[in-house]
């Protein structure tokens, strides 16, 4: 029995015809989707049909919250956006923290599900049960910041809180975020271009509605012990002084990150990101999302040098990593300068990272020229042209224009030379990790269902990781690896339904995220009964993309990583992933959902 935390209530905003309308969420669904990442696969999955071209009206943007959003529990303030992708033409999805979707659930929504166009720029104002689409004419073109602002002043209210799309996303870049509270994203598979399509420029939110709660007394109960539990864990510590930078020369020293775009070899310059250094000349200021202990959230600024004034929120590790060892740089400024530029515009910076480098060992290999670049020398280390490449991006100008199209359709177009150098899955980008140094990362990348994904590495569950020993054969084992990668999966869908944050580690543990859960909701949902409903929910989404043609052969990686000595053997590792989800020797759920 559900007693708490849902509002039971999602808003359909359908921007051809301007109806908006508020429908009940059924409790059966509930019980079997969790809430965010699930609950956004299941409308999805039942509202888009096959073969829907993701810019067109019929596609469906839908943004959910989660059970516990909105509540003190900390690691909760998050929210998942699911669409069909303009990237790879299948399943998406994004998740995005800080205080715009604690707003969105106190406003008195499980969930917002948009549909259709709208003739010209608009955004959604939410004010409790108020829903008003207004005219963002004004708005079009704006950056991230600036519509922002626009918005507040607008609605005379600095409380509102604003996700909104910039530039990137208005001109249909296939890698476009949504951005809300000015730095955070949801990012990957581009449903900023979603967004854009539907000439939708932001969402802004006011609520005031408590989320009800089941067990008042559990609340507290488990809070103290929540607080206590994050505070004693050794990583409490480190995180709060230097964020997710502290992760850069660690994933490095074992080789398990991209170099110079996965060149397979080593990052020799690791102390230009060490992290102590990097706080003290960058960070100007700690911030966390709602409720939320960890300080992860630093503000940099550049003081000095060619990029001296830029400021901006990060760059977090994903992001450290593409522009920096991917693309041969060790100019901290000149990622800070990127990180900017992708928050301010609306872009993807894994996306982004992986395809500048792309250009960059394109252009070294001769097969472009530097009137490709209106004449600036583009190559690897430079900062310069990391800056040049990514503002050709978000404006679509000269080769940007292609590059804005992701490495599998810009790869095509440049011919067979270059898609031997596309780095990723199902054509969505690959992040930062090398599988090469990890092989059971291969088969994660290979079976994500929205393309190459770095969020949970399989080597968290992994007992080699434990002890950090970079030679144990447990390392570079293959057998018994897709447990791992299964368990892992499952993990993360997990706490993208519940909507908890994946530094939630840093201390909580499966009892105290089923508590948690309890406390809130009164649903008394084992750990065991939790992973089954993860795994049904992947083969949901997996269901979508074999709906849309995807199969076994999809499953796979770049040549790069299949071959020389240290290539990946992926076909026995599939075969035992397959068996272990309950799909069929093709890669398709056998209990496929009806529509």
């Amino acid at each position: 029995m559900v007693l708490g935390g849902y509002t039971g209530k999602v808003l359909r905003v359908d921007l051809t015809t301007g109806q908006c309308r508020v429908c009940p969420i059924p409790t059966e669904d509930m019980l079997t989707y969790i809430g965010g990442r699930g609950l956004a696969a299941k409308f999805l999955y039942d509202e888009v049909r096959p073969g829907t071209e993701p810019f067109s009206p019929e596609n469906r943007l839908c943004i959910f919250t989660g059970p516990l959003t909105g509540t003190r529990i900390p690691f909760t303030a998050k929210y998942a956006v699911a669409t069909k992708s303009p990237l790879t033409g299948g399943f998406t999805r994004s998740i995005s923290g800080g205080y715009f979707p604690v707003e969105l659930k106190l406003a008195g929504y499980d969930g917002l599900i948009i549909s259709g166009r709208a003739e010209h720029p608009v955004y959604l104002w939410l004010r409790n049960e108020e829903v008003e689409i207004r005219d963002a004419r004004s708005l079009w073109g704006l950056t991230v910041t600036e519509t922002e602002k626009r918005i507040r002043e607008e609605l005379g209210s600095s409380a509102v809180r604003v996700a909104t799309i910039g530039p990137a996303g208005e001109k249909l870049v296939r890698f476009a975020s949504v951005m809300n509270d000015s730095f955070e994203a949801a990012a990957r598979g581009g449903p900023g271009a979603v967004m854009g399509s539907k000439n939708l420029k932001a969402i802004a939110v006011l609520g005031r509605k408590p989320v009800p709660v089941a067990d008042p007394g559990l609340l507290e109960e488990t809070m103290s012990r929540a607080y206590g539990a994050i505070v004693s864990h050794p990583g409490y510590v480190s995180r709060l002084r230097a964020g997710v930078m502290e992760t850069v020369p660690l994933v490095y020293r074992y080789n398990m990150a991209s170099v110079r775009h996965y060149s397979a070899k080593p990052f020799s310059r690791l102390e230009a990101f060490e992290p102590r250094s990097l706080v003290e000349r960058f960070v100007t200021e700690e911030n966390s999302c709602f409720g939320c202990p960890h300080k992860c959230l630093k503000q940099t600024a550049v003081r000095e040098g060619l990029w001296a004034g830029c400021a901006t929120q990060g760059p977090k590790y994903e992001t450290i990593c593409m522009f920096g060892p991917n693309c041969d740089n060790d100019d901290m400024a000149s990622i800070i300068k990127a990180n900017e530029i992708c928050t301010d515009y609306g872009l993807d910076t894994a996306s982004a990272g992986n395809v500048v480098a792309f250009a960059m060992e394109f252009a070294e290999r001769g097969l472009l020229t530097p009137e490709d670049f209106r004449g600036v020398p583009v190559g690897f280390g430079s900062g310069e042209s990391l800056v040049h490449l990514l503002y050709s991006i978000v404006t679509r100008q000269g080769l940007g224009d292609l590059l804005a199209e992701g490495v599998l359709r810009a790869s095509s177009a440049l011919g067979r030379d270059a898609r031997q150098l596309a780095m990723h899955v199902k054509g969505q980008e690959m992040g930062s990790f090398d599988p090469r140094g990890y092989p059971a990362m291969g088969l994660a990348y290979a079976t994500s269902n929205r393309g190459a994904c770095h969020m949970g590495p399989p080597f968290r569950l992994d007992q080699w990781w434990v002890h950090k020993k970079p030679d144990d054969a447990g390392r570079w084992a293959t057998v018994g690896k897709a447990r791992v990668v299964v368990d892992v999966q499952n993990l993360y869908v997990l706490l993208d339904s519940m909507l908890f944050c994946s530094f939630s580690r840093y201390g909580f543990d499966p009892d105290l995220y089923m508590t948690c859960l309890k406390a809130v909701t009164g649903w008394d949902l084992s750990w065991e009964h939790a992973n089954e409903l993860a795994n049904a929910i992947y083969s949901l989404e997996r269901s979508f993309n074999v709906r849309e043609g995807f199969s076994a052969a999809h499953d796979t990686l770049p040549e790069r990583f299949l071959q020389g000595d240290r290539g990946i053997p992926l076909e026995p590792m599939l075969r035992e992933y397959y068996q272990l989800r309950g799909w069929d020797e093709k890669g398709a759920p056998k209990n496929v959902p009806s529509q």
